[in-house]
């Protein structure tokens, strides 16, 4: 090994000083004329080997021609050197001696003093014998490609300063570039082709010497840029535009990591990177050969770059975005020399048969001629990355849809993994750890099919079935969980409806043949009592009267459900009918010593309504609050508020109250909690605010009292009848049952109005209203 092996790295120097020192003798022009007027190879390489030795002053060097195909450096030319010299040197391996390691290392090596070097190397112990002392060597390399080297010797001892350093590899990097273009232009056609377009050759004359797809990339790129010698600057994203760009093509990214991802660890040969961008030609993802990705990005190739011909002129990516075709391009086939170090295989990804242009995709190597393979794996991994992209598209429409419609089901969905943990679930509406713990017991205990269970205060339909592959293969269980929660409740409704018609039959048939003996034993018993002077005897027969009364007020309630009177729906004042009903039921709220309050509005608030049937209604919840206050301890308050299209009737106790059982079940027919109750006074009450298409509710609190609220539709006061008629049919209004009259202002014949319970939550109540 060398005892002095340096790189001399520009960093080191100052550029513009040492460039400066040499502007008033380096004249790159004499290179270019020199290069440019040799006929051959070998002229241009003395071109080269004269210019560098009179830009050092040098009188002893030599230059050597790299070979690819053989890693080897092999002898061309040489100044002042020796024949012995020369046939040791003529045949160089690289890593071999000072000048194939600079070919190697693509370093400058110094070796300044030859004495104090083990000279175990023929070319070594020729430059002995031929009386050199010391000898550097550059390598010449032109787009990270080793052209050759150039070596210096001298017959003293080299103590070169920085600045003689920097100027040797200032020289060859200077030299490089120049003999590069010179050697393609001379011995590639393509090259050839590619210099006289640029000089405004006819198209056609070169025609024969490129591929077509080639020469309409060029005159593309001809028409873009003119007499430019360099690509334009692309632009670049920052890295937050970046980051919103990948996430909008989060689809297109994922299909092409999955795909050749698995390319690049399958084919370990694949010594190439590749490249993603969008339909704008914005790069997304640059993945594959480390050392390919670290040479792109030298050279400015980066995600957030944009690749499109516009800006770097003819390339796989851009070019097949332009395009819409696959396409591939040499080394030399790029219009740019910047791009000859690199050979490209790209295609389009297109969807939807031919029609939607997603993005491009691309091979990058650094080759001067690309493999034959390379442009079909290109368009197979496009059309992967577009198949792929496709079906994950499908997929997440198919799963919208599925989303969507169990999102209109009433069902849980659990899917349970074959170890018996949730791996997915859908719950349309929020439950508890509880409940869903006990759904995962249900799925565990196997299938069933249309299984009842309670969970909570909800009611489900369970079906559990075992999921299994094509292979037959167990992959999990899936329950469903049907909320019928409504559907009891209505089945309750039914059962409640089926009573009552189970009641109507029995009191229409034993109803009549009731009431005649009861009328006749309680007229007798009347005249029996009459003749009775025993006052303990007239007390008995004062007690079975009141006990057939009970039992005639009962069979009144079944007549009332089973044949109700015929409604007669009028113009009804119901500040007139509360009036009427408190004044009535008044006295019996005197014999109880309840406090009975009345809050009416003063002006009269008119419902289309059966006076008579509302004044049973009315009756009938002041009587059940009367009857659960104390003497003396509680109040019942009667109120009636209006607004523009309601009128809301409030009954308010301060007596015993409810729990909320008692309030879900006292509409039921035969409910009661009073000794001597017949359960039926709630139930005539929910069908006359029924058939009024009115709303009742009941707010209660055991200890607290209850409320009871009564929502009517308000119609306008009506016209043309005097006060004392108000009551009565108008002309042209039939008698005997009518559908409610709407609501003024409303054209609608025969709407319930449902809105009414919202128009009091969102409007201002009158002093004494309570919020629903």
């Amino acid at each position: 090994m060398f005892l002095e092996i340096k790189s001399y790295s520009l960093s080191h120097f100052s550029w513009s000083r040492v460039k400066g020192a040499v502007d008033d003798v380096l004249l790159t022009e004499q290179l270019e004329q020199a290069l440019s007027r040799s006929g051959s190879q070998r002229e241009m390489f003395a071109a080269v080997l004269e210019w560098f030795a009179e830009f050092l002053g040098i009188d002893r060097c030599s230059l050597h021609v790299y070979s690819e195909s053989e890693r080897r450096l092999t002898h061309v030319l040489s100044i002042g050197v020796d024949a012995d010299l020369i046939d040791a040197t003529y045949s160089i391996p690289l890593g071999d001696g000072a000048i194939g390691q600079a070919a190697e290392a693509l370093v400058p090596v110094s070796v300044p003093d030859l004495r104090e070097q083990p000279l175990s190397w023929p070319h070594l112990v020729a430059c002995e014998r031929a009386g050199i002392r010391s000898m550097w060597t550059v390598p010449i390399v032109s787009r990270q490609q080793l052209l050759g080297t150039i070596t210096a010797y001298l017959t003293q001892v080299d103590h070169p300063t920085n600045h003689d350093r920097y100027l040797r590899m200032y020289a060859a990097q200077t030299v490089a570039e120049p003999l590069l273009r010179a050697l393609e232009s001379r011995l590639h056609p393509v090259m050839a082709s590619l210099q006289r377009l640029r000089q405004g050759a006819d198209p056609s004359a070169i025609r024969g010497f490129i591929r077509p797809e080639v020469l309409e990339s060029w005159l593309r790129c001809r028409e873009l840029f003119g007499e430019r010698a360099r690509p334009f600057d692309p632009p670049r994203l920052t890295d937050g535009e970046l980051h919103t760009l990948q996430q909008s093509n989060y689809n297109l990214l994922r299909a092409a990591r999955q795909y050749l991802g698995s390319l690049f660890r399958q084919v370990h040969e694949l010594n190439c990177a590749a490249l993603l961008c969008d339909a704008d030609g914005w790069l997304l993802e640059v993945m594959g050969d480390a050392r390919c990705v670290n040479c792109l990005a030298d050279n400015g190739i980066t995600p957030g770059t944009n690749v499109s011909e516009p800006y770097l002129g003819n390339n796989a990516i851009g070019t097949a975005l332009a395009t819409r075709r696959a396409t591939w391009f040499h080394a030399y086939e790029h219009y740019f020399p910047e791009y000859h170090h690199w050979s490209t295989a790209g295609a389009p990804i297109i969807l939807e048969d031919g029609e939607r242009l997603t993005g491009a995709f691309a091979f990058c190597t650094l080759q001067p001629s690309i493999d034959t393979y390379l442009p079909l794996l290109a368009q197979a991994a496009a059309i992967g990355i577009a198949h792929w992209l496709q079906l994950e598209e499908y997929r997440q429409d198919v799963v919208r849809v599925h989303q969507g419609v169990l999102s209109h089901l009433d069902y849980h969905v659990v899917l349970v993994d074959t170890h018996g943990h949730i791996s997915d679930e859908r719950h349309p509406i929020p439950v508890g750890d509880d409940i869903r713990a006990a759904m995962l017991e249900t799925i565990k205990l196997g299938e069933c099919s249309e299984n009842e269970l309670s969970l909570g205060d909800r009611v489900y339909l369970v079906d559990v079935r075992n999921l299994w592959d094509h292979r037959g293969q167990f992959k999990g269980t899936l329950g469903l969980f049907r909320d019928i929660t409504n559907r009891k409740q209505m089945e309750l409704r039914m059962r409640d409806a089926e009573k009552l018609a189970v009641l109507t039959s029995l009191a229409a048939g034993i109803a009549h043949e009731i009431r005649n003996p009861l009328t006749t034993a309680r007229g007798f018993l009347q005249l029996f009592a009459k003749r009775l002077e025993s006052e303990t005897d007239k007390r008995f027969l004062d007690l079975t009267i009141q006990e057939l009364d009970r039992i005639n007020q009962l069979v009144k309630d079944f007549m009332t459900l089973a044949k109700p009177d015929v409604p007669s729906y009028n113009h009804v004042n119901l500040t007139e009918v509360l009036q009427g009903a408190v004044e009535f039921i008044r006295p019996e709220a005197s014999l109880r010593g309840v406090p009975l309050t009345v809050k009416l509005p003063g002006e009269a608030v008119w419902i289309w309504a059966d006076a008579n049937q509302i004044k049973q209604l009315v009756l009938n919840i002041i009587q059940n609050a009367l009857q659960a206050c104390d003497p003396h301890d509680d109040t019942v308050t009667v109120e009636l508020l209006a607004t523009a299209d309601t009128a809301v009737i409030v009954v308010a106790d301060t007596g015993c109250g409810m729990s909320e059982v008692q309030i879900h079940q006292m509409f039921e027919p035969f409910y009661t909690t009073k000794p001597t109750g017949t359960g039926l006074g709630m139930a005539i009450s929910k069908r006359i605010v029924d058939e009024h298409q009115g709303h009742i509710e009941v707010e209660s609190q055991p200890g607290l009292g209850t409320t009871v609220r009564i929502q009517l539709s308000r119609v306008a006061e009506p016209t043309g009848m005097s006060a004392d008629r108000r009551d009565i049919p108008q002309d042209g209004e039939p008698e005997g049952p009518q559908p409610a009259r709407p609501a003024a202002g409303d054209t609608r014949s025969g709407v319930r109005n449902d809105r009414l319970a919202a128009h009091l939550s969102a409007t201002t109540h009158l002093p004494g209203a309570t919020r629903l």
